[in-house]
């Protein structure tokens, strides 16, 4: 008889089968990983990549929540001892936060002038007992603010196939060159005991040939040492674009990298803060991990008076 009631019981029990889908409510699409449990219980279970789930139990339940991070939760009611199906449509959770700003970080140019600075007794040619250079000098003059009616005039009628050669400067502005002067020579250095010599190799003047005019030239050559604070060029002393106080007279631009032989280089730009400061404009390589500078090129806005 014992035997017999067992039997009776376990024919009477019955599972609670509950399948279904849980979907986003905007797209549709299904959410995968999203928890499906029985209220009130740790029983429950995660749904497919499609976002299908079946979950069975035995004991009496009456409800069915599903909860993923991003939506609203949902709950539904389900009916005992029997197989159905329960579908969740879930709502996004719309969050409302504070104003958010957003500031700008340091110019990577500026970080990278800091750098120079900071090695500058590390590279200055000028601690070492002896140096060797090569140098190249290009001194250029260019005649600008001429206009239409400058380049038609009578006087200059037998040389106006000179403004068939205008060119134009980074800033737009129009210029026609009239006389450059190019020399590519040796440097040397030895401090004790002190001697210097340049070895001249090549030198070339193109432009208008005036006596004078390449006397004024010849005075005006001078060696320039770019880590100096200032550069004395015309009796003036200018700004060097690397100077310890150059982020006070200079923009400074970071615009490209490359190797220059097998070293990583920066190249930034610069151009004056303001245009009646004593100042260059140009570009400068910058050695990754040693902030040497490898290249630069600089040219004045205008002659000093």
């Amino acid at each position: 008889m014992l035997l017999c009631a067992l039997c009776a019981v376990t024919a009477n029990a019955q599972n609670t089968i509950v399948e279904g889908r849980v979907t986003d409510a905007k797209t549709g699409e299904g959410i995968a990983f999203a928890a499906v449990a029985f209220k009130g219980t740790s029983m429950g279970t995660t749904t497919d990549f499609n976002g299908y789930y079946i979950i069975n139990v035995s004991k009496p339940v009456d409800s069915l929540r599903c909860v993923f991070v991003g939506y609203n939760p949902q709950t539904k009611k389900i009916t005992r001892d029997v197989k159905q199906t329960i579908d969740f449509v879930l709502q996004p959770t719309a969050y409302n936060i504070g104003e958010v700003v957003i500031r700008p970080g340091e110019n990577p140019a500026e970080v990278l002038l800091k750098k120079v600075i900071k090695h500058k007794k590390d590279n200055d040619k000028s601690k070492y007992d002896s140096y060797q250079y090569e140098t190249y000098n290009k001194l250029q003059f260019d005649l600008n603010n001429f206009t239409d009616k400058i380049s038609k005039r009578k006087a200059l009628k037998q040389i106006s196939f000179i403004f068939d050669n205008v060119d134009t400067s980074e800033t737009g502005k129009a210029y026609l060159p009239i006389f450059m002067t190019e020399t590519v020579s040796d440097f040397y250095f030895r401090k004790n005991p002190a001697d210097k010599k340049e070895m001249v190799k090549a030198t070339k003047v193109s432009g208008i040939k005036n006596k004078s005019v390449s006397q004024f030239l010849g005075d005006m050559y001078q060696n320039i040492d770019i880590y100096e604070n200032t550069l004395l060029l015309f009796d003036k002393g200018f700004i060097s674009p690397i100077s310890n106080t150059g982020i006070l007279f200079y923009k400074y631009f970071l615009t490209d990298s490359a190797y220059i032989e097998s070293r990583w280089c920066y190249k930034v730009d610069f151009v004056p803060r303001l245009k009646q400061d004593l100042t260059f404009t140009g570009n400068m390589w910058i050695a990754d991990t040693s902030f040497a500078i490898k290249k630069s090129s600089s040219r004045l806005i205008k002659m000093p008076t």
